[in-house]
């Protein structure tokens, strides 16, 4: 454990999956420029609708669960976020006020919310490669001082989860955060097309909810093994499977054929 470090290998590993995750709101907001789809208000009604849905979570977790340790307060915040952020999403869906009339405003929107995790996800890999410049200069005595016997070893633990990347494990996160942000846009044009169908009902919102929770439950399944890469190569796995069935369920070619030729079709 004394020689524990940060391989080259992972740092780099570290530095893709954060240039990924800051990279992948800009390069879909081009793509839709490409196609005069992209609205920033949307985009800022998703980063806001995804930010108070996670305060709202945070919150919720805390008052019902007071004496738990903040560490599990996180997990569980983690895994019941989809209660939030989904019902979230469908109220900005159906609000007069959000202006999200068409396809390629239900992607905005979906840009706007997966890159707010983004945002977040990128800060906490970069404090990840913070932590390990640190442990390869100072070692582990730099994050053991004055612990407890039982905070060092979580301490350990946790070092030794993050030391245990490597190049291989950061692209597959960095594939892993592509297919998550995949989702979310599946997720906004699922809720959207619904919605506009005549007679839709509240189960469409039950199954954006269902869906993600799945995507989260299998990847903290998959935590318990240990490897960053099989978290991610699991998250890989839910996620195409998600958007695959969410493409299948609402005639996703006819959305993107909607985006892509606008003109052809202004009933969305």
């Amino acid at each position: 454990m004394q020689d524990m470090i940060f391989s080259d290998g992972a740092m780099l590993g570290y530095g893709i999956t954060a240039a990924v995750y800051l990279l992948l709101p800009c390069v879909a907001l081009i793509q839709m420029l490409r196609h005069n789809a992209a609205r920033i208000y949307p985009v800022i009604v998703g980063a806001i609708v995804r930010f108070v849905s996670v305060r709202l979570c945070d919150l919720t977790v805390s008052v019902l669960l007071l004496r738990v340790s903040f560490a599990l307060k996180t997990v569980y915040a983690a895994e019941c976020v989809a209660y939030f952020e989904e019902p979230g999403r469908w109220l900005a869906m159906k609000c007069p006020l959000t202006d999200i009339r068409k396809p390629g405003d239900a992607v905005c929107y979906g840009i706007g919310h997966a890159g707010a995790e983004c945002l977040n996800r990128a800060l906490s890999v970069l404090q990840t490669i913070r932590l390990g410049q640190t442990l390869n200069r100072s070692g582990v005595q730099a994050f053991l001082a004055d612990q407890t016997p039982e905070k060092a070893a979580e301490t350990l633990k946790m070092l030794h989860y993050y030391a245990d990347g490597s190049l291989f494990s950061g692209m597959l996160g960095a594939c892993c955060a592509v297919t998550n942000f995949g989702v979310h846009l599946a997720l906004s044009l699922l809720i959207f097309r619904k919605i506009r169908e005549y007679r839709v009902k509240r189960r469409w919102l039950l199954l954006a909810i269902l869906l993600h929770l799945l995507l989260n439950a299998v990847t903290w399944l998959a935590s318990f093994s240990g490897r960053a890469w099989v978290v991610s190569l699991t998250g890989i796995a839910a996620g195409i499977g998600i958007i695959a069935l969410i493409v299948r369920i609402i005639d996703g070619r006819s959305l993107i054929d909607a985006i892509r030729y606008p003109l052809a079709d202004d009933t969305e």
